[in-house]
């Protein structure tokens, strides 16, 4: 339900799910965003993904202040919002950001278990297990990332990434 107030506007989501093929992904309690002078206000965002959670919370307008999380999230559950895809594994990860909008900072990590996909099982490749770890700084990124497939494929990856106005490396 949408409350208008005097200077601002709050969006209540009291429950919010989706199923498909076995599969389910659901609001875990009521969760609320709250619009004023330009910033969303984000209070209560846990989403249940299978046995996996994702959580947000915080503020984002032209300042961030926002925490992300995602535990033991298994991929196949995004099979519900594109059936077909065909992917395995469990992501964690988490990030607090805070700066503006447009040279965000702050520390990020992720963490594959086990991932496959239809194309890596079909070129005969284990299953990946990776870890990226780094922290946003404005205009770039450090990272460090470690990925494993098996014996044959291993890599490790570090260094500083330049990021655009959208957060993203330019190409």
């Amino acid at each position: 339900r949408v409350l208008p107030q005097d200077r601002a506007t709050r969006v209540e989501v009291a429950s919010l799910s989706a199923q498909r093929s076995g599969r389910r992904i659901a609001l875990v309690q009521p969760a609320s965003v709250t619009l004023e002078d330009g910033t969303a206000t984000i209070a209560g965002l846990v989403v249940a993904a299978e046995t996996g959670r994702i959580t947000l919370s915080g503020q984002v307008g032209e300042r961030l202040a926002l925490d992300l999380g995602v535990r033991t999230l298994p991929l196949s559950a995004l099979d519900i919002l594109r059936p077909g895809l065909g992917l395995s594994g469990t992501l964690d990860g988490e990030a607090t950001l805070s700066g503006s909008t447009a040279a965000p900072r702050g520390p990020f990590r992720l963490t594959l278990a086990r991932g496959a996909a239809p194309a890596t099982r079909s070129a005969g490749l284990a299953p990946i297990d990776a870890t990226l770890r780094g922290e946003l700084a404005g205009e770039s990124a450090t990272i460090e990332g470690d990925l494993r497939a098996g014996a044959p494929v291993q890599l490790r990856a570090t260094g500083r990434v330049p990021l655009d106005s959208a957060g993203l490396a330019p190409l």
